[in-house]
């Protein structure tokens, strides 16, 4: 990984004082994008982790800056918000992956790929009970799969 952009984004603390917090961007490498991929069917965090933005979670964020979650929680979501585009600029490649993986997983759970792809940019996680988020991996790897005929 390679440090590619810095930004500084303003927070606030918990006794309510305003903090500066300097936030290095990284570039990913194929490696660590990888690895990404393979860690992105497991849940991380909670709900407010993985639901407070339609494109992005929170440990994404993470893992594309210097940003901890202790930092995070002291940032209002626009300050995030602007860091995430920071990261896209640093990382276009990473995120059109990210949403052709997430529009072929949305294609395989609709049981079609001649249906159009719904764009929803963060893919269906596992939870307990949750058979349609489960498989969702083992769905996209057959439409991926050379030879599957989709």
């Amino acid at each position: 990984m390679r440090i590619l952009g810095d930004i500084t984004v303003v927070g606030s603390t918990p006794a309510g004082g305003l903090i500066e917090i300097p936030v290095q961007v990284k570039e990913l490498t194929t490696g660590e994008i990888r690895a990404w991929l393979k860690a992105s069917g497991s849940v991380v965090g909670d709900v407010v982790d993985c639901t407070l933005f339609d494109d992005f979670s929170l440990p994404d964020l993470m893992t594309l800056t210097s940003l901890t979650a202790d930092e995070i929680d002291q940032l209002p979501p626009s300050e995030l918000r602007r860091v995430r585009q920071k990261a896209e600029e640093i990382n276009a490649d990473f995120f059109a992956m990210r949403n052709r993986v997430v529009q072929l997983g949305r294609q395989a759970l609709a049981g079609s790929s001649n249906e159009p792809p719904v764009l929803l940019l963060r893919p269906a996680t596992p939870t307990s009970g949750n058979t349609r988020g489960a498989s969702f991996w083992q769905r996209v790897k057959a439409v991926l799969k050379p030879g599957s005929g989709k």
